[in-house]
């Protein structure tokens, strides 16, 4: 694991939590201090989505590369949904500057859109 790219251990750091929060709640249980929830996995996959999502819509740098290109190809966004996030992560880059923390170029991480924005300053 020490060997591989800062961002691909962020990704195996997020499986990994959420196996160890699995582990706790399946111990918990047997040890009689939590009941039984049925739809345990159901609340922890959204969890997970939830949180690899919102990296995903406001900060795609935090992300593998992998991880972007999966969200990439399955949400299938089309310009406008880009621009839109464009927006939300340039409003965050405003926010981040208050505290002296380096903006992230989301152009960097839709290269549809970036390409769009090309063929219109070619098109002037």
């Amino acid at each position: 694991m020490l060997f591989l790219e800062k961002k691909t251990r962020q990704s195996f750091g997020l499986f990994l939590m959420a196996r160890a929060i699995d582990i706790t709640y399946q111990s918990l249980v047997k040890k009689g201090y939590l009941p039984e929830f049925k739809y345990f996995y159901v609340v922890l996959y959204a969890l997970m989505m939830g949180i690899s999502g919102y990296a995903y819509g406001t900060e795609p740098g935090s992300m593998s590369p992998e991880m972007n290109k999966f969200y990439l190809t399955f949400t299938n966004e089309t310009l406008s949904d880009m621009q839109m996030r464009q927006i939300w992560i340039e409003r965050k880059n405003q926010h981040l500057a208050f505290y002296d923390i380096p903006r992230q170029d989301p152009l960097a991480y839709m290269p549809k859109l970036k390409k769009y924005y090309e063929g219109l300053k070619q098109n002037k």
